[in-house]
């Protein structure tokens, strides 16, 4: 609540800057630049007064005093704002030429505040308790929304911005993303994709190639939405091994947050606090629809407020971001690489870096495409799930996709046991997790799997009945 004391400092600081224009009337155009109108003050007096001195300005003509009153006695205001003793009483409370962006500041910060609260209160006056989350995330916006100018750079002249010596920042992937930019990884339902931004995290982490690309050593904080935290540590512990990493104290930060998710206007604001002086290279936040809230994922407005907070956390943290995103259903091979990500196209158009992995007509392999902003181009190439990570293989085109639609092809037992971890799986959950990642009905799995038995390429453990592949595969 504003105190009496606030309102009499505001008082203050609104006589200060009109009387100081009333006597020195070139620091009108000043205060109009600054963004000072009529509506700026609380006061109607105040408000008089200026929005003559502001028809004056614009008129071509100097806000001094006699012009004012001239003005004010015309237009039958005179009295309202206290006569002439009042008006010559603004003149001699006016304030010194070195407080006039203060006065600026203040009257201008003040008329945010009012309108912040009007619009808190026309919130509250219709709030229930079905809507009362939706109430204040509005107001939040709109309050945000007030400021939202307040920081932006000035418009430079070119020749001044190209004399300056701006420096590239570090990249983290090379020749992929820079510090301060966004990837998006693209894939479709069950493609490996947490397995993939967890490898990320650890190779960047850790100074070793991610999918044969060169990596650059940088802090990674790790913002696990999805996950039970001893799913989270198992994983972790697969990768590094795959990978022959130790995993070293500081560089890997990692936020187990299942169960505790919250939009992403309330989630990445305490991020950023939390990771503003820890000099991080790369975010990564897994899966991103967990911090949605109430934005729809097919509307443009709400994934662009999404992703420019993602950009803020950029500004404020230095760091680059990574988050994976889901395919649109149906046949990827037809589309653009770019197009095959669901919901709003402005996960098409706003990452600074795309890597989408669409299924490669080889089973258990996928064609990686990239599209960045910044860098050249990478050629397209072939990735294999080689579990627990993916493993770039150069003997595949990477033009073939597989196809879907049109006559049903046959699968292959290649497909099933590249879904077989070293360590095996009982029988129910091996077929399980082929029917999701590579969506083998569980007729075809039986076949499939005598078909590997008799091979000799899977064998059933004694110990405890889990199917294994064998050591030595052909």
């Amino acid at each position: 609540m504003t105190t009496n004391n606030n309102l009499l400092l505001l008082d203050a600081d609104a006589q200060g800057l009109i009387g100081l224009i009333l006597k020195e009337p070139e620091y009108m155009a000043a205060a109009v630049k600054s963004g000072i109108k009529p509506s700026t003050f609380d006061r109607e007096n105040f408000q008089i007064i200026f929005r003559v001195m502001f028809d004056l300005h614009n008129a071509g003509k100097p806000a001094e005093i006699i012009g004012v009153r001239s003005e004010l006695t015309t237009r039958g205001k005179l009295e309202s704002v206290g006569g002439v003793v009042g008006l010559m009483a603004i003149q001699d409370a006016s304030g010194v030429p070195s407080a006039f962006e203060h006065y600026c500041t203040v009257l201008l910060d003040a008329k945010k505040l009012r309108i912040a609260k009007d619009a808190l209160q026309r919130g509250l006056e219709n709030i229930t308790i079905e809507n009362a989350c939706e109430c204040l995330e509005n107001a939040a916006a709109f309050i945000k929304g007030l400021t939202a100018g307040d920081n932006l750079p000035k418009i430079t002249d070119a020749a001044d911005f190209m004399a300056k010596d701006i420096p590239v920042p570090k990249q983290i992937i090379e020749g992929v993303l820079h510090k301060g930019c966004k990837l998006a990884l693209g894939g479709g339902s069950k493609t490996n994709k947490t397995w993939g931004l967890m490898d990320l995290g650890l190779s960047v982490s850790h100074d070793v190639p991610w999918l044969s690309l060169n990596t650059v050593r940088a802090r990674v904080a790790y913002v696990n939405l999805e996950l039970p935290a001893w799913s989270f540590h198992s994983r972790l512990k697969m990768i590094a091994h795959a990978k022959g990493i130790t995993i070293q104290p500081d560089w890997l930060q990692v936020w187990n947050l299942r169960g505790h998710a919250a939009p992403y206007g309330e989630l990445l604001p305490k991020l950023a606090k939390e990771l503003e002086h820890g000099d991080f290279g790369l975010l990564i936040i897994d899966p991103i629809y967990r911090i949605y809230g109430n934005a729809d994922e097919n509307s443009a407005r709400d994934i662009a407020g999404l992703l420019n907070e993602f950009e803020s956390l950029a500004q404020t943290t230095g760091a680059a971001s990574a988050f994976a995103a889901h395919f649109s259903k149906g046949n990827q091979a037809g589309k653009e690489s770019q197009d095959r990500i669901s919901g709003s196209g402005v996960f098409a158009r706003d990452p600074d870096a795309i890597l989408t992995f669409t299924k490669h007509e080889q089973a258990g392999c996928f064609t990686v495409d990239a599209i960045l902003r910044n860098c050249s181009p990478l050629t397209p190439f072939v990735v294999r799930w080689d579990y627990p990570i993916m493993r770039r293989d150069e003997s595949l085109d990477p033009s073939k996709l597989k196809q879907v639609g049109g006559r049903k092809q046959e699968r292959d037992a290649s497909e099933l046991l590249a879904v077989l971890p070293e360590s095996g799986l009982d029988n129910k959950t091996w077929a399980s997790k082929a029917k999701d990642e590579q969506g083998i009905p569980e007729r075809t799995f039986y076949r499939l799997r005598k078909e590997l038995e008799k091979g000799g390429k899977v064998l059933k453990s004694k110990v405890n009945s889990y199917w294994m592949p064998t050591k030595n595969q052909p």
